[in-house]
C-alpha cells in the first residue's frame, strides 16, 4: 500500500509495515548498498517459523532468522522497495547480473510484439546467455534481424544472444511458465550439444513418436544469432544426429 501522497511512486510495492522489517542481501547475506539489487529477505509477527518437520528445507529458507523470499528488489532513497525479478530467474552471464523482467519490459515495447519471456541457456565461456522467446501479435511478422536491432537500445551485456519465435506460456493467474520454456529450450526434456561456442543443434521430439524429431541447427557468429533451419527427421539415435550435425556446421 503507497497511500495516494505516494502516487509518484508507483511501480514499488511500498516500505515494511509496522512490526515489519525488510533488508536486501547479496548472495553472501552480506547487505547491499541503497540502490542495489538484494535478495529480499523479511521479519516480522507473520513469519513462518519453519516447515513442519523438514529441517533442511527451514534451513534453506531462512538465514539468521530472516525469511528469504527469493525475490530481487531494489530500495530507492527514500526507502520505497521495487521488486526486480525472481532469483531463480536471475541470468549470470560473464560476471554480470541479468534480470528477465527487465528485457521483457523492453521488448514488449516493439509494435509486433505480443508477448515475450526471456530464459537462461547454458554457455561454455559466459555460464549463461539471455534468450527471449517472443510471441507475435497476430498476423506480424518479424525476424531476427528486427528484433537484434531494436535491441541495440539495451546494454550490449543484456542484449539476447539467442531469439525464439513462439507462443509464450501462462497459467491461469497470468505468470510465464518459464518451468516449461526452460525444459523446451534449455534442454531438460531435449537431446542438444554445442561445439565451440558457436553451433547448437537441438532435437525436439514430435508428438508420441519417439525416433521422430524436429531438427533445428542454428548458426552464430560471435554470439550472435544468424540463421536457423528446422526439419523433420526420423532416426535410431539422436544423439548420433546431433553429434553429427554440430561437426557439419562447425565445419562451414
Amino acid at each position: 500500500h503507497l497511500g495516494a501522497e505516494n502516487l509518484h511512486k508507483v511501480g514499488a510495492i511500498g516500505k515494511a509495515g509496522y512490526g515489519w522489517r525488510t533488508k536486501l542481501v547479496d548472495e553472501n547475506g552480506n547487505q547491499v548498498a541503497q540502490g542495489a539489487v538484494g535478495e529480499l529477505l523479511l521479519s516480522g509477527p507473520g513469519v513462518m517459523k519453519c516447515y513442519y518437520k523438514n529441517p533442511e528445507a527451514t534451513a534453506e529458507t531462512f538465514l539468521d532468522g530472516w525469511l528469504r523470499t527469493g525475490d530481487m528488489a531494489m530500495e530507492d532513497e527514500d526507502g520505497f522497495l521495487f521488486l526486480v525479478d525472481r532469483k531463480k530467474d536471475v541470468i549470470i552471464t560473464g560476471g554480470e547480473n541479468i534480470y528477465p523482467v527487465q528485457i521483457e519490459d523492453f521488448l514488449r515495447g516493439h509494435d509486433k510484439i505480443k508477448d515475450t519471456a526471456v530464459i537462461g541457456l547454458a554457455h561454455k565461456r559466459l555460464g549463461e546467455i539471455a534468450a527471449a522467446i517472443i510471441e507475435l501479435k497476430p498476423g506480424a511478422v518479424c525476424t531476427v534481424e528486427e528484433i537484434d536491432q531494436f535491441c541495440k537500445a539495451l546494454p550490449r551485456y543484456k542484449r539476447p544472444k539467442q531469439v525464439f519465435f513462439d507462443e509464450v506460456p501462462r497459467n491461469p493467474t497470468g505468470k510465464i511458465e518459464k518451468n516449461k520454456l526452460r525444459a523446451k529450450y534449455a534442454g531438460e526434456n531435449i537431446v542438444s550439444a554445442q561445439i565451440e561456442d558457436r553451433q547448437m543443434v537441438i532435437l525436439s521430439p514430435i508428438g508420441s513418436q519417439k525416433l521422430h524429431y524436429l531438427a533445428s541447427l542454428t548458426y552464430s557468429n560471435s554470439l550472435r544469432l544468424m540463421t536457423t533451419r528446422e526439419f523433420s527427421v526420423t532416426l535410431e539415435s539422436p544423439l548420433a544426429f546431433v553429434l553429427t550435425a554440430s561437426l557439419c556446421v562447425s565445419q562451414q
